[in-house]
């Protein structure tokens, strides 16, 4: 009777062990999971602030200043190729033009390999640039100004936006509405065509007409915003 009690006795603390062991195996199981997991998420995320996702592959070169260009921040100052060759052509332009100019102040193009830049919709994709303004008085602003028409160096920034108008490969330039006009009256005195003027210009038609490359946006008194087409078009 004793040597059955003990058998029973055995068989449970076996039962007993086998239900512990298994538990036991079941929380490690449980515990290393959690640490691969861990472990497997940090590389990822190490990964991602090592190599960031580039959207824009060919959004890789970079303007620096210089031929009549001032960047105010190379960190934000990439583009295609075609939109930092047609700055500096235009940068150039002015330069033979107006020897005694002040360098042209470069605000964002976008980020290496684009990408969303805030505060703005678009900048994105390496075709878009915030240029300010020429002065009168030839000073140098290191930020964008208000600028008023009386302030406008309309000679030198005509120069500067018809270079980039002869790419045949702008798409649109942002400017406020007050100073399209006596920068049409420069182009109109250097000879361009009525035509011609009615196609770049939306001025003198009402800012609430979507017409014209150059064009009233919002926003846009302080400096102009180009961009230039995603593929090679042809201006009228």
């Amino acid at each position: 009777m004793a040597t059955e009690t003990k058998r029973k006795q055995a068989q449970t603390q076996l039962s007993l062990d086998k239900s512990l062991n298994l538990r036991y195996s079941a929380v490690v199981f449980r515990i290393v999971s959690i640490v691969l997991l861990c472990l497997l998420s940090s590389h990822s995320y190490a990964e991602s602030k090592e190599r960031p996702a580039r959207p824009y592959a060919d959004c890789i070169h970079q303007l620096n200043t210089g031929h009549g260009l001032q960047v105010r921040n190379p960190k934000r100052a990439y583009g295609k190729k075609k939109t930092v060759d047609y700055l500096i052509q235009a940068g150039k332009a002015v330069q033979a033009a107006h020897p005694k100019s002040h360098n042209a102040l470069v605000g964002d193009l976008s980020f290496r390999g684009g990408g969303r830049m805030k505060p703005h919709l678009s900048h994105r994709k390496g075709l878009d640039a915030d240029i300010g303004y020429y002065y009168r008085d030839g000073r140098f602003r290191k930020w964008f100004a208000k600028t008023s028409a009386n302030q406008l160096d309309a000679k030198r920034q005509w120069t500067f936006i018809d270079a980039l108008l002869k790419t045949n490969d702008v798409q649109y330039i942002f400017m406020s509405y007050r100073l399209q006009r006596r920068l049409y009256k420069e182009a109109e005195r250097q000879g361009v065509s009525k035509k011609r003027l009615k196609k770049i210009f939306q001025w003198p038609r009402r800012w609430t007409h979507r017409v014209g490359i150059i064009r009233f946006e919002r926003g846009h008194d302080t400096h102009i915003h180009v961009r230039f087409f995603a593929s090679k078009k042809q201006q009228p």
